[in-house]
């Protein structure tokens, strides 16, 4: 493969094949376990179904990012995870401010669960 910076293009072809609508989804994957509270582009919060040893009806609110027909990729824990897991699968983290006003409309805590300066925020 001749490019000037191979890595960025095998970034942008992983994107490319997530949000592909042909079929290369695994046989395991599947949909996020719980209730989407917001989607914008890759990018969901969910409440998913994650009980804590003590109360097993407990949901998790989550950032999660799925390919394009909805399964789950991964979840994004801390804020510290979202720039490497967004460039690793090389998804735009354009839908950001998207995804943030739509939790801000539907009055959802996402900021005490984990992301105190929102999804965009640089401090």
């Amino acid at each position: 493969m001749a490019s000037a910076d191979p890595l960025a293009d095998a970034r942008a072809s992983t994107a490319a094949m997530y949000n592909s609508s042909l079929n290369y989804t695994s046989a395991d994957a599947s949909k996020p376990n719980g209730d989407v509270l917001a989607q914008s582009g890759n990018l969901a919060y969910v409440n998913l179904n994650m009980p804590k040893p003590w109360d097993s009806s407990q949901k998790t609110p989550t950032l999660v990012m799925l390919d394009g027909q909805g399964n789950q990729l991964t979840t994004v824990a801390n804020p510290g995870d979202l720039a490497t897991l967004s460039t690793d699968f090389g998804f735009d983290t354009t839908a950001l401010p998207s995804l943030q006003s739509k939790l801000d409309s539907a009055g959802v805590p996402y900021k005490l669960n984990g992301w105190p300066y929102g999804f965009i925020s640089t401090n």
